[in-house]
């Protein structure tokens, strides 16, 4: 009876991110390994265009050109590791909205805030323009700018301050809670067998070597112990 054991694929970071890379789809379902080795990688190039940006304009925009290059592939390949743990894309699609939704808003209520601060306490809004155009941060006075500020909040309890002051906490507890609940997906291991999303990426075996070795002595040992190519 020949060996019907298959062996778990490579565990190399750069076999898994050039396979994401070659599939920006949404259709079937993506291993652990996949993801995190594309979503690792994709962290550092975003870190490296960040930093290399404030010293080197060039270099920075063309690292930030290959994030772009990436940015297909990374989304295709959390909307099909949302799939392996039995889950739509559109539990990302949600985050994006939201946070999309929110930002909106806040920008919104900023300029509620400037138009405010304009017409209320117009000497605020002139020392405001004058941080700005500031030449240096340190030629901003940030005990008198937090000094103003907090008295203009006092006065202004109810104005469009606390409306941003809402927006940007009810953001900031939803990115963290529905953070971590992605986090928790995309750490999940594979839903065992097939579902509607396609069969199971990892196999019999996926990366379990242990369990793959298992069955080639138990096959082995039922064929009783000859050689058998796998």
């Amino acid at each position: 009876m020949p060996n019907t054991a298959i062996k778990p694929e490579s565990k190399n970071v750069f076999h898994w991110f050039l396979k994401a890379f070659k599939n920006p789809h949404f259709k079937g379902r993506a291993q652990r390994y996949e993801f995190w080795s594309y979503a690792i990688i994709y962290a550092i190039v975003g870190s490296i265009a960040s930093s290399v940006t404030m010293s080197n304009a060039l270099i920075g925009s063309i690292i930030s050109i290959l994030s772009l290059v990436l940015l297909p592939s990374m989304i295709c390949v959390t909307v099909r590791r949302l799939h392996d743990t039995g889950k739509s894309g559109f539990v990302f699609l949600f985050q994006i909205l939201i946070t999309a939704l929110i930002c909106v808003l806040t920008i919104v209520f900023v300029f509620q805030l400037i138009s405010e601060v304009k017409d209320k306490d117009p000497t605020l809004y002139d020392y405001f323009q004058n941080a700005l155009s500031a030449s240096e941060v340190a030629d901003i006075d940030t005990t008198e700018l937090s000094d103003k500020v907090t008295k203009y909040m006092e006065n202004n309890a109810d104005g469009a301050a606390s409306r941003v002051i809402a927006i940007s906490t009810v953001g900031s507890l939803f990115s963290f809670a529905y953070g971590i609940f992605l986090f928790v997906c995309y750490v999940t291991k594979s839903k065992p067998g097939g579902n509607k999303y396609g069969p199971n990426p990892l196999g019999d075996y996926g990366n379990d070597d242990n369990n793959y070795q298992n069955d080639i002595n138990n096959q082995n040992d039922n064929n009783g112990g000859g050689g058998v190519s796998i």
